[in-house]
């Protein structure tokens, strides 16, 4: 019975599948797929290695507090500890605010982290070094690719920004929320480089992962 009841506010009818089935979406699907591929591939490669430490230090040329500060604030805020509670506080909302579907869509973005760990392990990348890059403190468990942080926040906070496009009327106030919740992951993603925690091609993938996985619930949510 929960299982149905699950089912009901998931509304997985064939219908939807079918979406998934749509050229467009089909072909970004496709399109966001083979750029993984081919990071997951260019990743073992001593070129891309050498292209990841030029981003990094890039990024490292700046180095005061003020930026290390905001550095360490944007990877709390694309912490899977923080992400999960965006995402239950959302279903709580929406739970109250009668839109229970839109809260438990949210909610299964969250199946981008253990998917993430699962690519961890398959491609056992490790993190940048000391000898590499500045290393500054904060999280860095787990192998490197792809970046959890991004992934992570790419899924939950694209996500919301979908909702917030579907259902805020109000022009001002939708690009008030939207903006801010599309360009946030690109954040945490610049954050993990900066803080010599993951590679460029490291959130690169974590972002593309991020958005498969919104790409194909917003599919199946849209009525």
């Amino acid at each position: 019975m929960r299982a149905l009841h699950l089912n009901h506010h998931f509304n997985l009818t064939p219908e939807r599948f079918a979406r998934l089935l749509y050229p467009q979406t089909i072909a970004f699907l496709a399109s966001l797929t083979a750029v993984l591929i081919l990071i997951s591939v260019l990743v073992r490669l001593r070129a891309t290695l050498i292209l990841d430490l030029r981003v990094t230090k890039a990024f490292q040329v700046v180095n005061t507090p003020f930026w290390n500060k905001a550095a360490r604030w944007a990877t709390f805020i694309g912490d899977g500890h923080m992400v999960i509670v965006v995402s239950f506080v959302t279903l709580v909302v929406a739970y109250f605010t009668g839109f229970l579907r839109a809260g438990i869509y949210e909610f299964a973005t969250l199946g981008a982290l253990p998917i993430n760990i699962a690519l961890k392990n398959v491609f056992d990348r490790e993190r940048p070094g000391e000898k590499e890059v500045r290393i500054l403190p904060g999280p860095r468990w787990g192998h490197s690719y792809p970046s959890g942080h991004s992934m992570g926040s790419g899924a939950t906070y694209w996500f919301l920004a979908f909702l917030v496009f579907l259902y805020v009327q109000n022009l001002p106030l939708r690009l008030g929320l939207f903006i801010p919740l599309a360009i946030l992951p690109v954040i945490v993603a610049a954050s993990r480089i900066y803080m010599g925690a993951h590679w460029f091609s490291d959130v690169v993938a974590g972002l593309a992962g991020g958005l498969v996985i919104v790409v194909i619930l917003a599919s199946l949510y849209v009525v």
